[in-house]
């Protein structure tokens, strides 16, 4: 059988799960389109009413437009 080369990796191999405590990331929030389509982006978000659409919406409406000078 074409398992049994494998027996002895098999036998060292284990197998176990993380639950990860906290979690880090990065979003882009719409920087690069014009304030007129994030505004309409950040009010679909607001119309599915989901608390984590919700805070998106609200952090989408800050952010500069395209050649502003930044944060």
């Amino acid at each position: 059988m074409k398992w049994k080369k494998y027996k002895k990796v098999l036998r060292m191999t284990g197998v176990f799960a993380l639950i990860p405590e906290t979690m880090t990331g990065k979003f882009k929030f719409a920087q690069k389109t014009s304030e007129e389509d994030r505004r309409r982006q950040a009010e679909k978000r607001r119309e599915r009413r989901s608390p984590s659409d919700l805070l998106i919406a609200s952090e989408m409406i800050k952010i500069p437009g395209p050649g502003s000078s930044g944060l």
